[in-house]
């Protein structure tokens, strides 16, 4: 059975976004709210069809129910070693998803989160068989909460966080962070997201030397171990002359070498 999800309700009729990207009008049941995943009748002929595409717009000028819904309003990046990106809607709902190395790519294929909750498309993501062994090897599960609204930033940092933590349980340290668009645009600079940003930032305030570029290809436990060596180098006195794992030996940079941004 094919299903939408629903974008506006106005006397008794709703604008349904279907699978395809279109909007279909249908009659609404009582229960139904924007942001539903409702089922869908068949497709309809020609006249049909006409009927449907102007009642979506009678609806869409009367409730802007589906301008609503497509409007950019959040965003949230999850890092393993997978790297995703999820826009939200104001209702909290997944209207895009896009991964920024070939990992990521590869866990978005494994299952769509278009139309689903902040809350449900993150656990739909950790839940994934083919992010089940980086979480075994990373350890590390690093979230970004981005949005001009301060209070669905609090709201989504604290859904997001909460979700994550029951997901992964001890398999894992999750940790979460609101942050702004001016990072979110420095680190699209780089070609990560702003949750790889703020670990590479660290490592360099621990180490001033270190190149970011030359870790980006790096996982989010990867990087942390990096952290953790620098400081333990330091507090013993080696500084930089201690024992290092450079890029190529701790991150697989042979592995992945391919995914490295510049």
């Amino acid at each position: 059975m094919k299903t939408g999800v629903v974008l506006e309700c106005n006397g008794g009729r709703a604008v349904v976004l279907d699978g395809s990207g279109g909007f279909r009008a249908v009659s609404a049941r009582p229960e139904w709210r924007p942001g539903d995943v409702v089922p869908l009748p068949g497709q309809r002929g020609k006249a049909g069809a006409l009927a449907a595409a102007a009642a979506c717009l009678v609806l869409a000028l009367a409730g802007g129910g589906s301008w609503l819904w497509l409007s950019p309003a959040a965003l949230v990046s999850m890092d393993v070693n997978p790297s995703v990106e999820l826009t939200l809607n104001r209702f909290e709902r997944v209207v895009s998803a896009r991964a920024l190395n070939a990992e990521g790519a590869a866990l978005l294929e494994a299952g769509t989160v278009n139309g689903m909750p902040a809350e449900r498309a993150v656990a739909a993501l950790l839940d994934s068989g083919y992010l089940e062994p980086y979480l075994e090897r990373e350890n590390y599960v690093t979230l970004t909460v981005q949005s001009e609204d301060e209070d669905l930033a609090g709201r989504l940092l604290a859904l997001v966080d909460e979700t994550a933590s029951a997901s992964v349980g001890a398999q894992a340290r999750v940790s979460c962070h609101g942050v702004d668009g001016a990072l979110v645009e420095e680190a699209h600079s780089y070609g990560m997201t702003a949750g790889k940003y703020l670990a590479l930032l660290e490592l360099q305030a621990a180490d001033p030397g270190v190149d970011i570029t030359e870790y980006a290809h790096c996982g989010i436990g990867e990087i942390e171990e990096q952290i953790e060596r620098c400081h333990m180098s330091h507090g013993s006195g080696a500084g930089n002359g201690g024992a290092w794992t450079f890029p190529g030996e701790g991150c697989g940079a042979g592995e992945h070498h391919g995914d490295r941004h510049h």
